[in-house]
């Protein structure tokens, strides 16, 4: 056998070996649950405890927390204390090793830790607007005010009419 030939044969055989491997499928990523609802509120200094559950137990992936943006976390469960008021956007991203990403968002509100209580009343007659009201500003909201009626008992009408058309209580 000639030098050609032989090369020939060792091309084609090396060719046979690599065409013969399997083909490697990537699974899809697994989806992300945060466990709780898709807006969070808290208060400046307390700490925030997501535990997020896969749908698949994949092995090496990597994770990615970020806040608006900043990177805080490389571990999927993340315990996170703001520390100023405001409105942040949490997401963690999961990435698999062919670079395949899947993410999951929660939006953060951070409210200041105010050692005051600051109450507003809200009067059963007045018809209130939720949209003109400062909540981030009020620790307490108090309904004012029930009428007796004549066996004693307290006419709630007024107040519970607020609560269902106007005021979203949270």
């Amino acid at each position: 056998m000639n030098p050609y030939q032989l090369l020939s044969l060792l091309l084609l055989l090396s060719l046979g070996t690599f065409s013969c491997k399997q083909a490697t499928i990537d699974k899809p990523l697994p989806t992300i649950s945060l466990n709780m609802a898709s807006s969070y509120t808290t208060q400046v200094g307390s700490v925030v405890s997501i535990k997020p559950t896969l749908s698949d137990s994949e092995q090496n992936l990597t994770y990615s927390w970020m806040a608006n943006g900043i990177g805080v976390s490389d571990q999927l469960n993340l315990d996170y204390m703001p520390q100023q008021p405001g409105i942040f956007s949490l997401s963690l991203e999961i990435k698999n090793q062919s670079g395949k990403t899947s993410s999951a968002n929660l939006k953060l509100v951070v409210l200041k830790n105010n050692p005051f209580i600051v109450m507003g009343y809200l009067p059963s007659w007045k018809n209130a607007n939720p949209s003109t009201i400062r909540w981030n500003a009020l620790t307490h909201l108090c309904f004012a005010f029930l009428k007796v009626k004549a066996d004693g008992s307290l006419n709630e009408v007024d107040v519970s009419g607020q609560m269902k058309n106007n005021i979203v209580i949270r």
